[in-house]
């Protein structure tokens, strides 16, 4: 059996932030990729792999402060609303 209102109260919470950050370091591992191809083709020079490591870096610190968020979400705020939806 699936309850979609149980379900929305155990995952909405923290999944909303969860998810697209997600999303976004998938996205990222991506890009990185694609520049590491680049540069191991020879069609772009080490300063410009240099500068999008760099960027990436920030935007893992950016993803690491969600996750923790998230994870906050989901100890504290995500048994409070399942219980108020839920009746627990």
């Amino acid at each position: 059996m699936f309850d979609p209102t149980a379900f929305l109260a155990l995952v909405a919470p923290h999944g909303v932030l969860e998810l697209p950050t997600i999303a976004v370091a998938g996205g990222l591992g991506l890009h990185l990729g694609a520049v590491g191809w680049r540069g191991l083709c020879g069609r772009t020079d080490a300063a410009t792999v240099a500068g999008e490591l760099e960027r990436a870096a920030y935007v893992l610190v950016g993803v690491g402060v969600l996750l923790v968020v998230a994870a906050a979400v989901e100890a504290f705020l995500t048994p409070r609303v399942a219980a108020a939806v839920l009746g627990g």
